[in-house]
């Protein structure tokens, strides 16, 4: 009764979960599109999005991440690959390769920030060593307002390819 005192209203369908349906239940909606439904302001109400077939369209991850970031680090130690990208917003690192350029054996790793905790490392071999890396659709939540560091263990040569999002915090 909560719900009705504070303005709201209860629908109940005619049925149970996995019974026989009769009649018209009560359904949830949304709209038939094989395109992608056009954009609406923050904050609008929307419509939820179906295939042809009835079928609900979701996104994994974001829909819109930024273009790769192509990054070379060459010194050992700490290096920036992405920048902070601000005040209350989050960096999510979703995929990416490493290619070692160079003549000698290197570890790398990702870091959350310079003096962050490694959250991914491979040894690269020498002259065209390469790692994919893949942190699922939703990606790897940085803490917000960070840099993502990359760590040389050595010098080298190496080149970082990286497919990254940003939301706020």
């Amino acid at each position: 009764m909560a719900d009705l005192l504070s303005g709201g209203a209860q629908v109940q369908g005619e049925a149970a979960h996995d019974a026989a349906i009769a009649g018209y239940p009560v359904q949830i909606g949304g709209r038939a599109n094989a395109n992608e439904p056009t954009v609406v302001a923050d904050a609008d109400a929307t419509h939820a999005w179906f295939d042809l077939f009835g079928r609900l369209v979701v996104i994994l991850g974001h829909p819109t991440p930024e273009a790769p970031d192509v990054s070379n680090l060459t010194a050992s130690g700490d290096g920036t690959l992405i920048a902070a990208p601000g005040a209350s917003v989050s960096l999510y690192i979703v995929r990416g390769s490493v290619h070692n350029a160079g003549s000698a054996v290197v570890e790398v790793s990702l870091k959350d920030g310079t003096a962050g905790t490694i959250r991914w490392a491979a040894n690269l071999a020498a002259d065209g060593g390469g790692s994919l890396f893949d942190f699922g659709s939703r990606g790897w939540k940085l803490t917000a307002n960070t840099l993502l560091a990359g760590n040389l263990s050595a010098t080298g040569n190496v080149d970082f390819n990286i497919t990254s999002y940003y939301i706020a915090a």
